[in-house]
């Protein structure tokens, strides 16, 4: 009551101060975001929005925590530090001043959290709500708390003040409280998840550890559900993080889990580490059901492959083949079947993954399982991506997007995987169509390798219509960007595909100034496919010396992968030139796709008709009348696709045949070196 007295008090000689004549009663609000931004300011401070918001929460717009807060960031503590000293001696003073149990029902209150719930003090405290009411009028009165309008509930006026309260209590009174307030809340139908596994989380030391990975998974579940894919991992953190040593079964589960969730989020490397751990611990204790869980995510839904460029992991496919050796439910069979058809992609023994792939299709179209179909569809989709092999590719995308219900992340996956054929095969409107449709999706489900793929769609849209600039503003949103469900660090290749691709579109000349870089990222093992770029780039800038000493010190071969049908014709463009690789058999490679597109991946580049390249390998092969002919069909069908960038280069290089034809010269002789495809005779408009 001493509290009251004094308020009453203090009330007394404002009222008595306010008939002054000379005074006048200012009520000085709480400073707003704007009051923030400028104080900041005044400070010499960055006013990033994310600080703003956190200082004002915390602050709770009074200026003088405001000025702490502020001094305790340009600390070495910075502003993790629980408070600042100044505010906490101030808070710690006027709490002194309080009743005793009202400082101890505070206490209670700081752990629950910001809001002060008076059912939850009486059901911990085990006193009358109107008690609870009566011992906090002192905090209300003395700007403590704060009533909450329309109810009996209040509100710490200062997220500074929950903390310094917090903070006095001891380690293991808080864990106590911490589970008395889950027991709580546990009783309550209402009671979020997420809350849950927090209070029991922080009771770990006081016997909440079960109850924390329970309520963690749940909540994880749910923030799933809700597409809410970074909470979740955060979440399956906490799980992971209160589980008793020695439970390897339980950890298991929960690295598995995480695993998933760091793969969603785009954190491919944590995600490997956690499923690598998983992996081992299932072997370890021969947990042939935990395994089969874990091992199953690296087949799950993605746009490209899991693994870096160019590499099996060994290891991994003898225990994939291990445990489809053994008893397994149909289900589990596909999963793990379409699972180790990913894992033999980069390898000799790719033909036969794209075989398990099919089959694990097939078994997948006899159940009951939308969710398997398309897993299965979309493993198929990656193991089969070859040369020779999109029109299949395409039916297997419209199959898998024409499965009832199949969630918008998978709607996504698919219809990205079904423009990269679209584009191959030149049905620019469906292709149009879908690119929109990808935006709308784009709005109901974010994350980062969908924002992608979506994007590197667009770039190829720009390539193909000699929009370079353009094209080159989309490039600086790959960095921004986590290319996480694969190891393959993508994105530096697309970009120096990408920028080659404008460089060379604008005036060849341009390109060597980007000739060192592409020579030292192709050197690296995992740049293999930029490779054949990177020579062509010394041909551009005038360096055939380079561009062949190249070739003999990288080979020219290609795998039968996701990328050889550009690099194919990227070698070709190089054969037409120099004559090396030997173009007799990049022609043949290349005449069954002739009337496909040329495009780098998923669309990072377009390079036109295969026609063009198609033109100069028969010029270098002396065979006059068909690269004519090949050339008059590329600027056909340019024209006809509305690509007028690509038809103004297939003229030209018309143009060089027939005069060289007229003119009596070799077709392998300088026509084709001053002119090789692809190459302008003047900048692009």
């Amino acid at each position: 009551m001493l509290a009251l007295y004094r308020a009453g008090r203090q009330a007394d000689a404002l009222g008595a101060l306010s008939r002054e004549r000379a005074t006048e009663r200012l009520e000085l609000t709480p400073f707003n975001a704007a009051d923030v931004s400028s104080y900041l300011r005044l400070r010499m401070v960055e006013e990033a929005p994310e600080l703003v918001t956190v200082l004002l929460e915390r602050s709770g717009g009074n200026p003088f925590y405001l000025g702490e807060l502020v001094r305790l960031r340009e600390s070495e503590q910075g502003l993790s530090a629980a408070l600042p000293p100044g505010a906490r001696d101030v808070i710690g003073r006027r709490v002194a001043r309080l009743p005793e149990e009202t400082r101890e029902l505070l206490g209670v209150a700081s752990a629950a959290g910001r809001d002060v719930e008076t059912a939850l003090l009486e059901a911990v405290m085990e006193i009358p709500v109107e008690e609870v009411m009566s011992l906090l009028e002192p905090a209300v009165a003395t700007g403590l708390l704060s009533e909450v309008p329309g109810g009996f509930d209040y509100r710490f006026s200062h997220a500074l003040v929950r903390d310094a309260l917090y903070s006095g209590l001891g380690r293991l009174a808080r864990a106590r409280l911490h589970l008395r307030i889950g027991e709580y809340l546990e009783r309550l139908p209402e009671a979020e998840p997420v809350r849950l596994a927090h209070h029991f989380a922080a009771a770990a030391k006081a016997g909440g550890t079960a109850k924390a990975v329970e309520h963690a998974g749940r909540a994880a579940r749910h923030a799933t559900a809700r597409l809410a894919y970074a909470e979740a991992v955060e979440l399956w953190e906490l799980a992971l993080s209160c589980l008793p040593p020695g439970d390897e079964a339980a950890r298991c589960a929960v690295l598995t889990e995480l695993g998933q969730a760091r793969r969603t989020v785009g954190n491919a490397e944590g995600a490997f580490r956690d499923l690598q751990e998983a992996i081992g611990l299932a072997l370890r204790t021969g947990d042939r059901a935990a395994l089969v869980s874990a091992i199953i995510v690296f087949g799950g839904f993605t746009m490209w492959n899991w693994r870096p460029y160019g590499v099996v992991d060994a290891g991994m496919v003898a225990v994939l083949e291990d445990l489809l050796t053994g008893p397994l439910n149909d289900g589990d069979r596909a999963a793990l079947l379409g699972t180790l058809g990913m894992e033999l992609y980069y390898g000799p023994r790719r033909a036969e993954g794209e075989r398990y792939a099919l089959q694990a299709v097939e078994i997948a179209r006899g159940l009951d399982n939308p969710g398997l179909l398309a897993r299965t569809l979309n493993n198929y989709l990656l193991v089969s991506w070859i040369p020779g092999r999109n029109a299949e590719r395409l039916d297997a995308a419209e199959e898998m997007l024409a499965i009832p219900g199949l969630p918008r992340a998978a709607q996504l996956v698919a219809r990205v995987l079904r423009m990269a054929c679209l584009l191959r095969a030149g049905d620019l409107t469906e292709w149009d169509r879908d690119l929109a449709r990808c935006e709308r999706l784009l709005d109901e489900v974010r994350r980062p390798e969908l924002e992608a793929m979506v994007r590197i769609a667009e770039t190829a849209k720009c390539t193909m219509e000699g929009r370079w600039a353009d094209a080159e503003a989309l490039i600086g949103q790959f960095d921004d960007v986590l290319y996480g469900s694969s190891l393959w660090q993508g994105a530096e290749f697309r970009r120096l595909v990408t920028m080659f691709t404008c460089e060379r579109g604008r005036d060849r000349g341009r390109v060597a100034g980007m000739l060192d870089e592409l020579v030292t990222v192709a050197e690296q093992p995992a740049m293999v496919p930029l490779r054949p770029v990177a020579v062509l780039a010394a041909l551009d800038a005038g360096r055939e010396d380079l561009a062949r000493e190249l070739a003999a010190h990288w080979g020219t071969e290609v795998g039968e992968d996701w990328i050889a049908d550009f690099l194919l014709p990227v070698w070709g463009i190089v054969s037409a030139w120099l004559g090396v690789p030997d173009p007799a058999p990049l022609y043949d490679a290349l005449l069954p796709r002739a009337d496909q597109l040329i495009v780098a991946g998923t669309g990072c580049a377009t390079w036109g008709s295969t026609h063009h390249v198609l033109a100069g390998l028969a010029a270098r092969l002396g065979r006059t009348v068909s690269a004519r002919e090949h050339a008059h069909a590329a600027a056909r069908a340019h024209r006809a696709l509305g690509l007028l960038y690509w038809e103004e280069r297939s003229l030209a290089l018309l143009e060089g045949l027939e005069t060289s034809h007229a003119a009596g010269l070799s077709p392998s002789g300088d026509v084709v070196t001053e002119l090789p495809p692809f190459l302008p005779t003047k900048s692009a408009k």
